[in-house]
């Protein structure tokens, strides 16, 4: 990200192909600055859309076995991570949503439109959110948010 990179060099003295930040602190390899490339995030990470099943009244349940059903109101007002639901659905319902995890990072395109959140607990989202899945662990989740 150019944005990032302006500011290392502004923060940072160049020496010799390195950064150095108050010549006492971590020396950065500038290779490994660049180390992902360029290229399109998509390309990088899976990002699917979420879905619901309907009508979904038929699927909310309170059973022990129920998944959690993620919406936009379980996101807290201050904070990242979303951590529990009031709401769950049935299993029979998990073929017409998308399973999301511990560590997926959710965005919501409804509503409050581009909020990052990460996931803390297992769930299913409907189609209010995108799923986006680092399955290679090439981002900081906390800067993406």
């Amino acid at each position: 990200n150019s944005n990032i990179i302006n500011v290392i060099l502004i923060k940072n003295v160049i020496k010799k192909g390195t950064f150095v930040k108050d010549a006492t602190s971590i020396v950065f390899d500038l290779k490994n600055l660049f180390s992902l490339g360029t290229g399109k995030f998509s390309e990088l990470v899976t990002i699917e859309r979420g879905g619901s099943p309907r009508p979904i009244d038929r699927f909310i349940t309170k059973e022990e076995n129920g998944l959690n059903w993620i919406k936009i109101g379980d996101a807290p007002e201050q904070g990242n991570y979303i951590t529990k639901t009031e709401e769950k659905i049935k299993p029979e319902g998990l073929s017409k949503t998308r399973e999301v995890h511990p560590g997926d990072l959710i965005l919501s395109n409804s509503m409050s439109f581009g909020r990052p959140y990460i996931l803390a607990i297992d769930g299913c989202i409907h189609d209010g959110w995108l799923a986006i899945r680092d399955t290679e662990k090439r981002f900081d989740l906390k800067f993406l948010c």
